[in-house]
């Protein structure tokens, strides 16, 4: 039987990432983490790694796995592109799983966060995808005057 759940996606959360080291961010992203714990959510945790020539980043740092570790809907996905909509699609798929709404947290804003975003719109046009701007950040700085316009894709800048 499949079931409907409200689906945290944390992304790229790996040391190697300049980005993700800023502490205030992991307490952030733990925070989201916590919150889909209490809310029964699911959680998918993303991992970027690149293939030529194979690098990884780094694991998602453990404070951050430690919170949604022995959550009944959790699902960890390597991704080899900046956009790891297909990589969510597949984690629900395998948990059984059917989403409306999508939180999205991680790094680096104007890139994986950005296409992961965008990509679940298209996958799931009928969801809503909320990107969580206190739980975000880039190398580069947030700048979300420039990040994408869509129907079901909106910026939260709720405090956590």
């Amino acid at each position: 039987m499949t079931l409907a759940r409200d689906t945290l996606v944390v992304v790229d959360m790996q040391p190697d990432l300049p980005a993700s080291r800023e502490p205030w961010l992991r307490q952030a992203v733990r925070k989201l983490i916590e919150k889909a714990r209490a809310d029964n959510m699911a959680v998918v945790v993303l991992e970027y790694l690149t293939y030529e020539p194979l690098r990884t980043y780094g694991s998602t740092y453990e404070e951050l796995m430690a919170a949604a570790r022995g959550m009944p809907h959790f699902s960890g996905r390597a991704k080899a592109d900046i956009d790891g909509s297909a990589r969510v699609a597949d984690a629900l798929q395998a948990m059984d799983i059917t989403s409306q709404r999508f939180l999205v947290c991680g790094v680096n804003t104007h890139a994986c966060i950005e296409a992961t975003a965008v990509g679940l719109t298209n996958l799931f046009p009928q969801s809503v995808v909320e990107v969580y701007a206190n739980a975000c950040n880039d190398f580069r700085g947030n700048d979300w005057s420039k990040f994408a316009r869509k129907a079901n894709l909106t910026v939260t800048f709720a405090s956590l």
